[in-house]
């Protein structure tokens, strides 16, 4: 793998967060949506942050300290980027 992404999905606005790490920003999305089809209540699935890292490890210790941020740091991240908290999946992605 050349590179990886980083991204962060949400359940709603300001509601449940997951943060993640893929080399297929693409297909990730998309099995998370399919899970939310399967399983009912806040399972996150709208892509509302992501960064491309050149390489797998970058994006893994990027995540790992994005995990231990506080939550409203987490907020503030999508939100500087994605105010409106928009399902960046509906828009074309930069990939």
């Amino acid at each position: 793998m050349t590179h990886a992404y980083v991204y962060i999905l949400a359940s709603e606005r300001r509601g449940t967060l997951h943060i993640g790490v893929t080399g297929n920003l693409l297909r990730a999305i998309k099995e998370h949506k399919a899970k939310k089809a399967k399983i009912p209540g806040a399972v996150p699935d709208q892509l509302v942050w992501y960064e491309k890292y050149a390489t797998a490890e970058d994006a893994v210790y990027h995540a790992m300290a994005f995990e231990k941020w506080r939550r409203v740091w987490q907020l503030r991240l999508v939100e500087t980027t994605n105010p409106a908290w928009e399902d960046l999946f509906e828009q074309p992605l930069r990939l």
